[in-house]
């Protein structure tokens, strides 16, 4: 049994994870991320497997590290290249977020926290165009 536990909360206008850690040095570590990264992680959990979440995220840490190093490493940094490392720091967070909430308690209405329970193909379709949506609000 696992001594670690994480849910989602909603919290003004975004959201967190919670990892909750039990045994002698218990912990809470609070994760805040946007919306578009919740409606983004929540598709991408509802649609794939656990093994294709894992080579999600290891692909985002290596285009991370790739970035970092050829950016901030080799060369110096200007504004452009810390606006495009945040993207894949973000794209890495959310990744993450995505492979982490298939063990995630999830808040319904009434702000209780419920087991993640699978969506139907029609939630999907409406997260899917949401998701489209919020990308074509930032083009």
């Amino acid at each position: 049994m696992s001594n670690t536990r994480y849910k989602i909360e909603e919290v003004d206008g975004g959201f967190v994870l919670v990892e909750e850690r039990t045994g002698p040095f218990p912990k809470e570590i609070r994760v805040p991320y946007s919306i578009t990264q919740e409606a983004e992680s929540g598709t991408d959990a509802a649609s794939r497997n656990g093994d294709a979440l894992r080579d999600q995220r290891k692909r985002a840490a290596l285009s991370l590290a790739r970035y970092a190093a050829s950016f901030f490493i080799e060369k110096d940094p200007d504004a452009h290249h810390l606006l495009r490392i945040r993207d894949r720091v973000e794209a890495l967070v959310t990744a993450s977020i995505a492979e982490l909430r298939k063990n995630a308690a999830i808040p319904d209405t009434q702000g209780v926290a419920t087991e993640e329970e699978e969506p139907s193909n029609k939630e999907l379709l409406i997260a899917m165009r949401r998701q489209e949506a919020l990308i074509r609000g930032k083009a």
